[in-house]
This record gives structure tokens, C-alpha cells and sequence, in this order.
């Protein structure tokens, strides 16, 4: 409710309808107007893909903690950060995020600008979709890291190779 005292525009999807009611309680109670508030309820990797392309100064995610959703999240809610927009990231020690946060780390589209141990946040330094061809994204190494003949490492430990300088 931080962003809405301050006057933003806010998104927040919650999965049950009693989180809904639970925010919209808080605010009442408060009397924090809720005109600039919008409540979606609903699963993350439904809702977003529906959402407005409108572009965004801040993505938190903090949502789904199981492969794969908080990278369907971050396809769908950081792609539309504009450049130098923030992405911050909660419950870095869940190994879905992790295998996120590693990816974000080798790829020169983000820069990670604070991490503490519960959460990080990146600036965003490009702009327009996250989707590109896997030819752009040689910080990844050779592909075989990808194939089922690679060795048995974890996939973010393997990310964390080509980690960009």
C-alpha cells in the first residue's frame, strides 16, 4: 500500500479472494483511497499475460515459488519495465527464483543494484519484450549446457559460469 500513499498507480494480483478483501479491509480502515488501486484476483501466470502493455517504473514479484512461475512472471511483468525501471524479486532462497536471479545476473539486459536475503532488485537497461533469439544470448555458453547430455549440475549453478563481467 506503500505505492498508493504515495500516489501511484497500483497493480496487485492475489490468487484468493480473501486477500482481496483482506487489502481492501487494510485500506478502509486506513483511509487510504483506493481510486489508484486495482485489485486482480487471480494466478499470476494467468492474470498477467491479460494486463494492459501499459509500461512500468517497478515489478515486484512475489508470487507462485514453484518452476515455473516466477519466471513466467518475470517474462510478463518485467517485460514491460521501461529502461532503468526496477524488478525486485522476493524470496531469493527458493530454487526457481534462484534459477531467475542467476539468469538476470549473466544477462546484460539487467544490472542488480541491492540484494539483501530476502529479496533483489535489478534496474532494467533495455526496453521493449524480453523475447529474443538464442543467438543474442551467447552469455548463456554453448548450448549443450541445455541438453539432456549435460552434466548433472544444477542449472543455476551452470548459469552462475558465464556470469557476465
Amino acid at each position: 500500500m506503500l505505492f498508493v500513499r504515495l500516489g501511484t498507480t497500483h497493480t496487485s494480483i492475489a490468487p484468493w479472494e480473501s486477500e482481496i478483501a483482506s487489502l481492501k479491509r487494510y485500506c478502509e480502515e486506513r483511509g487510504i483511497a483506493q481510486d489508484r488501486l486495482e485489485l486482480i484476483q487471480g494466478f499470476s501466470d494467468e492474470v498477467l499475460p491479460t494486463l494492459p502493455k501499459d509500461e512500468l517504473d517497478l515489478v515486484l514479484i512475489d508470487g507462485g515459488h514453484g518452476f515455473p512461475t516466477p519466471i513466467i512472471d518475470w517474462y510478463y511483468a518485467a517485460g514491460r519495465l521501461r529502461n532503468h525501471g526496477v524488478l525486485v524479486i522476493d524470496d531469493v532462497q527458493l530454487p526457481a527464483v534462484q534459477m531467475l536471479l542467476a539468469f538476470l545476473d549473466a544477462d546484460p539486459r539487467w544490472t542488480r543494484i541491492e540484494t539483501t536475503p530476502k529479496w533483489v532488485a535489478y534496474r532494467r537497461d533495455s526496453e521493449g519484450t524480453l523475447q529474443e533469439g538464442h543467438e543474442k544470448q551467447d552469455f548463456l555458453g554453448e548450448s549443450r549446457m541445455w541438453t539432456h547430455s549435460a552434466p548433472r549440475t544444477r542449472i543455476f549453478d551452470r548459469l552462475r559460469l558465464n556470469k557476465k563481467t
